[in-house]
């Protein structure tokens, strides 16, 4: 694992919170190895960690929602794993992106699935529709304005839709096909008694 660069300047809960969120995303790392969902070692981290105590400064506290995590990760992997990505950064209020376009946005993600919030606004604006309105936009500037947690809840959502839609069409198709066998394509000509039918 990459040792963290000395800094004086740095604070030290905010040292001490690089070194868990590295530890963090390495356990992240063996449980994918493993076969495990990623959902599943966020969760276990978050449990064990959010809530608790900085011992270099007892009056705050390691928060790390799930969600928390699972953007943390998201970042640190879109920046090439750089640990500069897991510092915190205060600063001005982060620039200015159209309400209608993050509307947009929210109403187009919540109805494909995608992989991750930046995978999502890479796709997104691209689309001939937002080219123009978007080129200033980064993913960074989006992850301020949403909800990570909401975005993955929305997708896992989508994934139990697209599995009943599909169980919906195998039961659709598994009855007309019990239909087709049952009944003709045309009803059965209509048989005469035996005897003389001939009427003038």
């Amino acid at each position: 694992m990459k040792t963290l660069p000395a800094s004086n300047s740095t604070p030290a809960w905010q040292k001490k919170r690089q070194r868990i969120l590295l530890h963090i995303f390495s356990q992240i790392d063996g449980s994918i190895s493993r076969g495990e969902r990623i959902c599943h070692a966020i969760r276990r981290a978050s449990h064990y960690y959010h809530g608790r105590q900085y011992r270099c400064d007892p009056a705050r506290r390691i928060a790390l929602a799930p969600g928390t995590i699972r953007h943390l990760w998201d970042v640190w992997n879109h920046s090439g794993r750089n640990l500069a990505s897991l510092n915190l950064k205060y600063g001005s209020r982060p620039s200015y992106i159209p309400r209608a376009v993050m509307i947009r946005f929210v109403q187009w993600f919540s109805e494909n699935r995608l992989p991750s919030i930046h995978v999502a606004w890479q796709k997104f604006s691209t689309l001939k529709r937002n080219v123009r309105q978007t080129q200033a936009i980064t993913s960074p500037m989006v992850y301020y304005h949403l909800h990570t947690a909401v975005f993955y809840n929305i997708q896992k959502q989508l994934k139990i839709i697209e599995a009943a839609q599909a169980e919906l069409t195998d039961l659709k198709f598994t009855e007309i096909g019990h239909v087709t066998d049952r009944l003709p394509e045309r009803a059965p000509r209509r048989r005469l008694a035996p005897g003389n039918n001939f009427v003038i």
